[in-house]
């Protein structure tokens, strides 16, 4: 199945309470969003869309974990594609594109963390160290372009 087609089905069966299903397809939507951007990461093409599916991924799923009673792990999709972007920052692979859209839609990543419910100790990263990490690769990579 195509990413949109899996985003679409998940998104329909989490707005009708079938949590546990969409939960499945997003699981997918996801596999393939990180697939698509590796995709345009080896080939420095695509990248704006890359990093929008990631994004509509990782929220949507994110979102779906929340609805379904599990907002303890609705942080985790958030934190991988945060990590995924600050990676991308960081590395010496993709093009200026791809980097330019992390930089711009890792605050939309960042303000789904914050919204959330407090993470229990047991999640993983420590949220106020990834934003720390992001802001700085953030912030680097639109340094690196004003110079």
């Amino acid at each position: 199945m195509r990413w949109r087609d899996l985003i679409l089905d998940a998104n329909a069966l989490s707005s009708a309470g079938a949590h546990s299903e969409a939960m499945g397809l997003y699981a997918k939507a996801l596999d393939e969003a990180r697939r698509l951007f590796e995709i345009a990461r080896s080939r420095d093409r695509n990248g704006e869309e890359a990093v929008c599916i990631l994004v509509a991924s990782a929220v949507n799923a994110a979102r779906n974990l929340e609805a379904w009673g599990a907002p303890q792990d609705a942080c985790l999709p958030l934190k991988a594609a945060v990590s995924l972007l600050i990676e991308t920052l960081r590395s010496g692979d993709g093009g200026s594109a791809l980097k330019s859209a992390a930089a711009q839609h890792l605050p939309r990543l960042l303000a789904e963390l914050h919204r959330g419910p407090p993470e229990a100790p047991d999640v993983g990263s420590d949220r106020a160290e990834l934003v720390r990490h992001a802001k700085a690769a953030a912030l680097a990579h639109w340094k690196g372009l004003a110079t």
